[in-house]
């Protein structure tokens, strides 16, 4: 088979048993890898109703039949499994070196179950995997037990994706990360990590050639692909996902003081152009990626000290530890982000409840007393700081917000619900939906919470430029941003099945155009040079992606999860204050739940969102009927 090896390791942690089984080509075409592929065995192999954090509850790590080939930004892997924070489907990608090199080690993808008596990690190189003693391990920050397993492993190259101090404890805003900057966050996969006393993976493969069926055409494609690219003005390479402040904040949805307002009086202090001057020391890369993204921080004033081992802040960082919580300083910002990936915890989730929190306090709402002697006025980043440190540690009052918001208002009380901007128990990412009308949807709906990267954007999507870079997929025209009519909803169906369809192959969003290489036409291309297959076409890619949106709705109706979870916080549906282009904008509720029946109709869903099995025979998905 070409472009991949076709082997699944399988790891009993309770026994101890390593197993190595074939994944039949026929399920490469008919789910292709990365999400869709973990969620296949998931719902193959795990029952409803089991604890995400029981030794019978799988994670699963998977790569596609195009990962680690020369291709730009194909260099992401996903993480699957039931999550802790929702109680529902839990799914995350990272890009990064790790997926690349658990495919030079012979192998797509690992499903791990059972539970490890002591600590320990799990070492693979070249087709053969190890279970090793992490005890002295346990505990310690991410870049010492990352050092500490190179030096064991006597292989500098190794690649280790690991789980810190958070994901020990078990904390629900847990995340995976790989060489200390590439985290699969979100949705507590690091608890379930945890959970199995599992502390790491290192991955090395040391025959870095993964066959290919047409390779010199394949060369071609990536050689055209990155020359016309680089003809094409674009920010991106400079400037990585930091120019987002100064984006949304000219589009008036960039969150600040926890979702109140869609500007920031001081976000000039927090943009791009700051970051470079004062705090960057380098950029760096993924795996075969040309655009160099990735930020790399360094400070040492005396009051803040942070490690550019650590990576940097990225928009989503800055945004929830600096606007949302009132903080106009990248320093602290920095501080915070370096807080979470030592200890393995997601920065969306940990720096929006913070904001949370300075809401309710200023309301009194949350006293003081309650917070362990902290007061939390939007602003204060020393006390942002101590609370986040009491959250990496799972420590006094932080223990309790680092289960999600359910728990946290349920300890508060129910008056706190309303200033808690989340869906699925999960935080809202960095833009503000009544400005971007599809992105309600793309935090509604998802069965793994809300999520920014679900579509592209509406305001590229305005745009006639915008719009014409999504024809190949029938996106025909452009629409306002705030438009949430069928036919964006349409759009917003198809655009999401290509997304989707990017996360089974492991590509980066970013690599495809408007910001990257890719075309979306020359997707198709690139996969069938890679397989020889026929079925590895654009249309097969979009497929796929609606499969994927129903396996993880039936996913989320086995675990009780309804019509009521597809739902947005009130203050959406209230006007946005605090002046700039999208002040006085909301959504429009009975638009919005037009909006989701439409959805579910086009996806072949009844009223109540549930898969008809008209849907299930028309995705090939017969074989879950009677199973929700």
């Amino acid at each position: 088979m070409y472009g991949a090896w076709g082997k699944l390791l399988r790891v009993d942690l309770t026994t101890g048993k390593i197993t190595t089984e074939e994944i039949p080509e026929i399920l490469f075409k008919r789910y292709l890898g990365g999400n869709t592929l973990a969620l296949y065995y998931l719902l193959r192999e795990q029952k409803g109703g089991i604890d995400p954090l029981s030794p019978e509850a799988n994670l699963i790590f998977m790569t596609s039949f195009v990962t680690g080939t020369p291709g730009p930004g194909l260099s992401r892997m996903s993480i699957v499994g039931k999550s802790p924070l929702s109680g529902g489907y839990g799914e995350t990608e990272a890009g990064g070196w790790w997926g690349p090199e658990l495919k030079f080690a012979g192998y797509e993808g690992i499903i791990l179950t059972g539970k490890s008596e002591k600590p320990v990690y799990l070492s693979i190189k070249d087709g053969a995997a190890e279970i090793k003693s992490a005890e002295h391990l346990w505990g310690e920050k991410l870049k010492e037990a990352h050092d500490a397993i190179k030096d064991e492993l006597e292989d500098s190259k190794t690649r280790i994706a690991l789980i810190g101090e958070a994901g020990e404890k078990m904390s629900s805003y847990a995340c995976i990360i790989n060489e200390l900057k590439h985290a699969n966050g979100r949705l507590g996969m690091g608890a379930v990590m945890g959970s199995k006393n599992l502390k790491a993976i290192a991955v090395r493969g040391t025959t870095q050639k993964l066959p290919m069926y047409n390779e010199e055409r394949v060369k071609e494609i990536v050689k055209d692909l990155i020359r016309e690219w680089k003809e094409i003005p674009n920010t991106f390479p400079k400037y990585g996902t930091m120019r987002g402040v100064r984006a949304t904040q000219e589009v008036g949805v960039f969150p600040t003081y926890n979702f109140q307002h869609g500007v920031f009086d001081d976000f000039e202090n927090l943009a791009e152009t700051t970051y470079m001057e004062t705090i960057l020391k380098k950029t760096g890369t993924c795996y075969r990626c040309p655009i160099s993204c990735k930020r790399e921080v360094e400070i040492d004033d005396g009051k803040y000290k942070v490690d550019p081992a650590y990576g940097g802040s990225e928009y989503e960082t800055t945004m929830a530890f600096g606007s949302c919580c009132g903080v106009n300083d990248l320093k602290p910002v920095s501080a915070a982000h370096q807080l979470c990936q030592q200890s393995g915890m997601d920065t969306i989730s940990a720096g929006v409840t913070i904001a949370w929190v300075m809401e309710c306090f200023e309301n009194g709402l949350i006293s003081k007393d309650q917070l362990d002697g902290l007061e939390m006025n939007f602003g204060n980043s020393d006390n942002m700081l101590i609370l986040l440190e009491k959250m990496c540690k799972s420590e006094g009052v932080g223990a309790i917000l680092t289960k999600g918001f359910k728990t946290a208002i349920a300890h508060f009380g129910e008056e706190t619900a309303e200033y808690a901007i989340q869906v699925k128990n999960s935080a809202f990412p960095a833009h503000d939906p009544r400005g971007k009308a599809g992105l309600a949807l793309a935090y509604a709906l998802p069965s793994a919470g809300p999520d920014h990267m679900e579509v592209q954007h509406d305001h590229v999507m305005a745009t006639e430029g915008g719009a014409a870079l999504y024809e190949a997929i029938g996106i025909n025209e452009p629409l306002p941003a705030t438009d949430l009519s069928p036919r964006k909803v349409r759009n917003f169906f198809v655009n999401q099945s290509l997304y989707n369809g990017f996360n089974a192959i492991g590509i980066c969003d970013f690599c495809v155009r408007p910001n990257g290489p890719f075309t979306i036409s020359s997707i198709g291309e690139y996969m069938q040079a890679v397989t020889g297959w026929e079925s590895a076409s654009l249309w097969n890619l979009i497929k796929i992606g609606e499969k994927h949106s129903t396996m993880s709705r039936i996913f989320n109706l086995r675990e009780g999860l309804t019509v009521k979870d597809d739902t947005l916080p009130e203050r959406m549906f209230t006007p946005l204050e605090g002046g700039g282009p999208c002040a006085g904008f909301y959504i429009d509720k009975e638009t919005f739940n037009k909006a989701i029946r439409t959805y579910y109709a086009i996806n072949l869903w009844d009223e109540d969102g549930v898969p008809t099995e008209t849907c299930l025979y028309q995705n090939e998905l017969d074989w879950l009927i009677g199973e929700f």
